[in-house]
């Protein structure tokens, strides 16, 4: 048994991740309708941060800061422009006549 307990905890935190991977798509559609795919992009850059504070700050503020500072500040920056482009106005319609080069 006691050979087969790493396996084991890796097992269970692996798994642990990726349910809270889902959850966090699960929970973003039922409450918006859409799929959002950012946050693989949000988690895999909080982890390179931690990775690059990790070399010169202990783990456990390391962790603190990629976690609790860098990802919402990402996810701040990607709403602030995703939403800039959904209220930017519309433009008018190009009419047929004006596309056409006479």
């Amino acid at each position: 048994m006691r050979a087969y307990m790493p396996f084991i905890v890796s097992g269970v935190t692996s798994g642990a991740v990726y349910a809270l991977a889902a959850l966090g798509l699960v929970l973003t559609y039922r409450t918006s309708g859409v799929f959002n795919f950012g946050h693989g992009a949000i988690g895999m850059f909080a982890t390179y941060m931690f990775y690059s504070f990790r070399q010169h700050l202990p783990t456990a503020l390391a962790m603190a800061l990629a976690i609790g500072v860098v990802a919402p500040i990402l996810g701040l920056i990607i709403a602030a422009v995703s939403s800039a482009a959904w209220r930017a106005p519309p433009r008018p319609p190009m009419s047929w006549r004006h596309s056409v080069c006479w």
